[in-house]
């Protein structure tokens, strides 16, 4: 059920929201207004404070007496639109409404909505009596194209074509635009939450720090030097411990706790300084002496014979 229209008081913001009010309640219940004059008494008793007292005073002013009237003097009720125009003339403030003016040519859309902004400048144009400027050349059309960002403006005179000319004209593009803008921006997004980067083909992936990878380890060369796991490494030279990553046959710590040489296991002296350090000769020394001992045996061989 709609509520009867609260009592309006004589605030000047407050003047289209009690005739709004009032015209929303004589639509619902039409029945009871189809008298004109009734539109008017039913305003007049909703008036209280400063309202009240002007209607006081304003309501003889439509008193019908002329001299030549043979019937005594009698009341006449103005109009509904006679009515509405003295509320709105007498309960108006020009300092307010240049204020509110300003206010619509600071007003800057930013980041926000449209929908948003043309509310707030709409409001403020009301308020500031300027609702009914909307031509070309009016102060609505400034207003839009002062508060809305600069890239809609330079869009809109670089297309060339349907160049917006009133205020209606103005907003129906505007709210296009910014509309087209965020479903461009969730597209966007969706997309690029969608499809990571592409890497190369024969590009090498960098480990990752601080975790583990599923990749398998890579396969030595063909030529490479690395140890088999016989104790030899591709050269037909003997190392020290049987492969990589497997632990030396040598237990250096326990050698450490005790004492002893690495080299002969003797305690009282370092591996550096071990007496026994000269039989450990390289592999290789020790095959080029027996090569060189059994040359000259066969020569000897040969004299003889």
């Amino acid at each position: 059920m709609v509520k009867p229209p609260l009592p309006f008081e004589g605030k000047y913001d407050d003047v289209e929201r009690f005739i709004g009010d009032c015209f929303t309640y004589f639509e619902v219940f039409a029945a009871y207004f189809q008298v004109p004059s009734s539109r008017v008494v039913f305003a007049a008793t909703h008036l209280e404070g400063a309202a009240k007292d002007w209607w006081v005073h304003a309501h003889q002013d439509f008193w019908a007496n002329h001299s030549d009237d043979p019937n005594e003097p009698r009341f006449r009720f103005p109009s509904w639109s006679e009515f509405t125009a003295l509320l709105a003339q007498n309960f108006h403030n020009p300092a307010s409404e240049e204020l509110h003016e300003k206010r619509m040519f600071d007003l800057r859309m930013g980041k926000g909505s449209t929908i948003a902004y043309f509310q707030e400048l709409e409001m403020e144009a009301k308020k500031a009596n300027r609702r009914g400027e909307t031509d070309a050349r009016g102060l609505m059309v400034k207003a839009v194209r002062l508060g809305v960002p600069d890239s809609y403006t330079n869009a809109i005179a670089n297309s060339g074509q349907h160049i917006p000319v009133i205020y209606n004209d103005w907003k129906r593009r505007v709210c296009i635009m910014y509309e087209e803008r965020q479903k461009k921006w969730v597209f966007d997004q969706a997309i690029g939450g969608r499809n990571p980067q592409k890497s190369g083909t024969t590009a090498t992936s960098l480990p990752k720090t601080g975790g583990a990878t599923s990749s398998m380890p890579a396969k030595p060369a063909g030529g490479s030097s690395a140890p088999k796991a016989s104790g030899r490494d591709s050269a037909g030279r003997w190392t020290t411990h049987p492969g990589q990553g497997l632990p030396m046959s040598i237990d250096a710590q326990k050698l450490r706790d005790e004492g002893r040489c690495f080299r002969c296991k003797e305690k009282g002296h370092l591996s550096k300084d071990c007496p026994k350090k000269k039989e450990f000769r390289d592999i290789r020394s020790v095959q080029a002496t027996e090569l060189a001992v059994t040359t000259k045996v066969e020569e000897v061989k040969e004299t003889a014979t």
